[in-house]
């Protein structure tokens, strides 16, 4: 249970990371050399590129499917390691409480 938890969570977090460009100045900067978005929480484990928009500012680069350069596998496992730890000591604080 507590597993898929995490599998679960740290699955969700490149949905609610991002990278904010405030400019189009710092826009085409970061385009210039060649900047890779690292989405994922605790450690990022998704590489992606700046899809080529031309959006009002400030925006929030976020999750694109299509832009996805790279998995890190390994980074993924150690971030559900670490949110499994995590879930698992709030599991046992709880149970000491009752």
């Amino acid at each position: 249970m507590i597993g898929l938890l995490s599998i679960v969570l740290v699955g969700i977090t490149p949905l609610v990371d991002g990278k904010r460009v405030q400019t189009h100045e710092e826009l085409s900067n970061l385009r210039q050399e060649g900047y890779v978005i690292k989405l994922g929480f605790p450690i990022p484990f998704l590489k992606q590129g700046i899809p080529p928009l031309d959006p009002p500012m400030p925006y929030t680069f976020g999750f694109s499917f299509w832009h996805v350069k790279s998995f890190e596998k390994l980074n993924y496992f150690y971030s559900v390691g670490i949110v499994f730890g995590i879930l698992v000591i709030i599991k046992a604080l709880i149970k000491r409480l009752k």
